[in-house]
């Protein structure tokens, strides 16, 4: 997942900052470990209150021959919480992108990790948290609890929010919106990594949603059955988003289809072994409009969002969470919840009551406060203190080169920046520079 996030961001980029996005992916992965060891996972998973957990810091169960089975899918549980812990901080990454200073990327990368994610979490998948469905004491929100089975709302809603507020509070790259307001293009680096890193993210994403069963071995239909609802739901999306991109601007897009892709990835993602092929189906067509018409009002509302981040996980996972509470099937809440409440908690369209829709967007509604009101803290505070965005200079040459050592192989001072390629034209001498200057100027303004 890693992987495809960082060539995915990449290709989105202009290559001035090539190093510095590979960094923040990498650190996501390192430090996010690190803190999810330390913390995090305390605070989602340890035993506490219905807010959060408190013990298990540190993580570190000891062997037991008499349990060995039991730790091993502790340590297992871990490895995928983490997995998810990074993706929702590297969500952000990818909306703030070739602007941000390396300090405070650092500093929200492990408050995210550490706490903001780690709450919603223990909220939703810990046996004390306030609206799980898994709660010991049988007390459900509604009488279902959330049903989120691998995160369109833990996960990226979180992200969204949070991709959502810090594009807001860093503003826009220079150069991304005209002196009226209208949408510039800026450049991407490389179409081919851009559609790589998404074709390796949904590979990676059959195992993100399916490896939320219990065990492979013991329920292995239901693992099979969220990897086709993985296939069929994402492909609608594509198809779909790619079509409205053709009736608006007779063209299609591989920037747009990707991130189609990705959208009705995040969708099903919390409902991908609870609904049919049929019902992923529905909610891939509907992630794709909501791409497509996120993307434009991001835009409308001059957001400068280099991945479209807060749509494809912000609006997608919002829409997932609504999706699970109508395409929930009784069976399908049987197998991942309990049998003695299907007839209760499945989805509105199958004939129940709406109870499960009902607890998922009361949780929705304090995702949003607790994760929006603390982003706002979070990032108002390092941009009135210590500074969240580099300064003008940096971000003109590119980071790669003021912060990193240089440019990568692949780009040249010239095709670097607008800077860079006046830097040019002052090198050069008499005749050579008259010459030059206009063209050089033109390609400045390109660039811009």
């Amino acid at each position: 997942m890693q992987f495809g996030f960082a060539a995915l961001e990449v290709g989105s980029i202009r290559p001035k900052n090539t190093k510095a996005v590979l960094l923040k992916n990498t650190t996501d992965a390192a430090i996010g470990a690190l803190v999810w060891w330390l913390v995090g996972h305390g605070v989602a998973f340890g035993e506490g209150s219905n807010f959060i957990g408190e013990t298990q810091f540190a993580f570190s169960p000891e062997l037991d021959e008499e349990r060995i089975g039991e730790v091993a899918l502790e340590y297992a549980r871990w490895m995928l919480q983490w997995a998810f812990a990074a993706t929702s901080t590297t969500i952000v990454s990818g909306a703030i992108a070739e602007r941000v200073a390396l300090h405070a990327y650092l500093i929200y990368g492990v408050i995210i990790t550490s706490l903001i994610y780690p709450v919603v979490a223990h909220w939703v998948w810990a046996r004390s948290g306030w609206a799980s469905s898994f709660r010991a004491d049988g007390d459900l929100l509604v009488g279902c609890g959330v049903a989120d089975f691998s995160g369109s709302g833990v996960v990226h809603l979180t992200g969204g929010l949070m991709a959502l507020v810090a594009a807001f509070c860093v503003h826009p790259r220079g150069g991304r919106f005209d002196a009226e307001g209208k949408p510039r293009r800026l450049e991407r680096q490389s179409p081919a990594l851009n559609v790589l890193g998404t074709l390796i993210l949904w590979a990676g994403w059959f195992f993100f949603n399916a490896s939320g069963v219990a065990s492979f071995s013991r329920q292995p239909d239901d693992a099979a059955k969220s990897m086709l609802n993985t296939a069929v739901c994402p492909s609608a999306a594509v198809v779909v988003t790619m079509l409205i991109h053709w009736m608006y601007h007779r063209s299609f897009d591989p920037f747009m289809a990707t991130n189609g892709m990705l959208g009705g990835l995040v969708a099903i993602t919390a409902s991908s072994p609870l609904v049919q092929a049929e019902g992923a189906f529905v909610i891939g067509v509907v992630s794709g409009a909501l791409v497509f018409y996120g993307s434009k009002l991001l835009l409308k509302f001059k957001i400068d969002d280099v991945v479209d981040a807060s749509v494809v996980h912000g609006l997608c996972g919002l829409w997932g969470m609504v999706a699970t509470g109508l395409f929930t099937t009784r069976l399908g809440y049987a197998r991942a919840y309990a049998e003695d409440r299907a007839d209760e908690c499945c989805g509105v369209f199958y004939g129940c009551s709406g109870s499960l829709l009902a607890a998922n967007m009361i949780f929705v509604l304090a995702q949003v406060a607790w994760v929006g009101g603390t982003a706002v803290v979070l990032f108002l505070g390092i941009k009135y203190s210590l500074g969240l965005r580099v300064n003008t200079i940096t971000e003109e040459e590119g980071m790669d080169k003021t912060r990193h050592g240089g440019y990568h192989g692949g780009a040249t001072t010239m095709g670097s920046t607008p800077g860079a390629a006046m830097e040019a034209v002052r090198r050069l001498s008499g005749t050579d520079q008259r010459q030059s200057a206009v063209a050089l100027a033109s390609t400045s303004n390109v660039l811009a």
